[in-house]
């Protein structure tokens, strides 16, 4: 039995072989099987309702909940034989939730990755952490901001996974140096720094990165920036506007070898495989 997969990194889409959903009858409806997806077990109708049709009389919102649910089972599902032989849906009059085993997701296939990859060493840990790079394509359910307000369990998640990407990122930088991947490693710590200035870890590691790959001059600057901002304090302002300028130095260097840089570390890890 072929399962769904749920892409909720940087969207929601859900694909099985060649079928691909992308467009869902409403926001509700593709917050609900996401919802459903990422909080596995059954939930009461009645809560289901009052969470994605809070406005809504209870009555209303229960019918709401079930036409969605109509729609979400007669796509995914198909007709009554398919659903017998693969149900995705398992609901009675009471609750409702995604049947055992019938959808993955990508969160739990990130969260899985980086989780084992930061217990990896050497190749193993490098490959595994690229790997969990990769699969965050974006912010979780991105594209349904306007939607938060109503839907207060998607920030927790969203926060989630930033960080765990952040700090995915953050070890795929240490294990790149260790593999003497300097390039790759001052590109992937650059951004990190871009992302999060005033992390000190990541700052530090693109010094050290750019003092290897020769850019000295720039790195003793960014060294007395880093001093000045612990001593005096200044996390915002000047500091930070030349810790800016720092990083967009390195990153112009950087991107015009970012493409070599990465096709050799492609090559690097198939022959890793090879082995």
């Amino acid at each position: 039995m072929r399962l769904w997969t749920l892409e909720l990194l940087g969207g929601l889409t859900a694909r099985r072989g060649e079928q691909k959903l992308a467009r869902f009858r409403t926001q509700q409806t593709g917050a609900l099987l996401a919802y459903l997806a990422t909080h596995l077990g059954p939930h009461p109708r009645g809560e289901l309702a009052e969470r994605f049709w809070p406005g809504k009389e209870e009555d209303e919102a229960r019918q709401s909940l079930s036409t969605a649910l109509n729609w979400l089972r007669d796509t995914l599902e198909g007709d009554k034989t398919a659903r017998a032989a693969s149900p995705v849906f398992a609901a009675d009059k009471l609750c409702v939730g995604l049947a055992d085993g019938a959808v993955t997701t990508d969160v739990a296939a990130f969260e899985t990755l980086a989780a084992r990859a930061r217990q990896g060493k050497g190749a193993e840990r490098l490959e595994g952490l690229t790997e969990a790079a990769r699969l965050y394509r974006g912010p979780f359910l991105a594209g349904y901001a306007d939607f938060n307000a109503n839907m207060p369990w998607i920030a927790p998640i969203r926060e989630r996974l930033e960080a765990a990407h952040y700090q995915a990122r953050l070890g795929l930088a240490e294990a790149q140096a260790k593999a003497g991947e300097t390039r790759e490693a001052l590109l992937t710590a650059l951004e990190l720094v871009e992302a999060a200035p005033l992390d000190e870890r990541a700052r530090r590691l693109a010094l050290g990165l750019a003092m290897q790959a020769g850019e000295l001059g720039a790195a003793a600057t960014h060294e007395a920036v880093l001093r000045a901002m612990r001593d005096e304090g200044a996390l915002w302002g000047e500091g930070a506007a030349h810790l800016a300028a720092l990083s967009a130095h390195f990153g112009r260097r950087c991107r015009r070898t970012s493409g070599a840089c990465r096709r050799r570390g492609k090559r690097r890890q198939q022959g890793r495989r090879a082995r």
